[in-house]
């Protein structure tokens, strides 16, 4: 095995797991909105040239993500499918905690060996977006590969584990990548 480059996963590039770019940008106080204002007038103050050529790399940046979130959605959602239907009880019943389980898994195979996986490092926070999308869209409730991860290590996760007689290795591998997820110290639970 080699050596992992990531502590933990890229973070996430959607606005929607931010919470917002503005929120994101604003100082707490009461003149937060008011210095937030004032930032963004000085910047449009800024040479015509300088502002094209910002517009034009962030356009190209947007557009090369939309595209790539897009070429993900394309090539991975046969893969999900295939999970899906293995997670399937009866016609639209989706078992939701193996769904998770197998998706933390896809998502730890990816960091670990990307070229087994047919991307490159680059592609991850592609695939953590994407495979938030999958989760939010199957277990729903804003789930995400953190809150995931929350659920494997926690006494419902275990329960659901011993239920799909996880192995003990697969629960090793989960836990490994939960302790890198969550950055603190997890425990198994009986």
């Amino acid at each position: 095995m080699r050596a992992l480059a990531l502590a933990a996963p890229p973070p996430p590039l959607l606005a929607k797991e931010r919470g917002g770019a503005v929120n994101a940008a604003r100082a707490d106080g009461p003149c937060a909105e008011g210095l937030a204002s004032v930032k963004f007038s000085r910047f449009l103050q800024q040479d015509e040239t300088e502002l094209l050529s910002f517009c034009s790399v962030m356009i190209h940046c947007v557009l090369r993500l939309i595209m790539k979130i897009e070429e993900a959605r394309e090539r991975f959602i046969p893969a999900v499918e295939e999970i899906l239907d293995q997670c399937r009880l009866v016609d639209e019943f989706v078992d939701k905690e193996k769904f998770r389980m197998l998706i933390a898994t896809i998502w730890g195979n990816a960091v670990l060996e990307p070229d087994r996986s047919g991307i490159t490092e680059d592609d991850l926070p592609v695939l953590h977006d994407f495979l938030n999308e999958e989760l939010d869209r199957v277990v729903g409730a804003q789930e995400t590969l953190m809150s995931t991860f929350e659920f494997l290590v926690s006494k419902q996760g275990a329960d659901s584990m011993s239920r799909l007689q996880t192995s003990q290795h697969h629960r090793e591998f989960l836990f490994y990548f939960a302790r890198l997820i969550l950055q603190r110290e997890v425990e198994p639970k009986a």
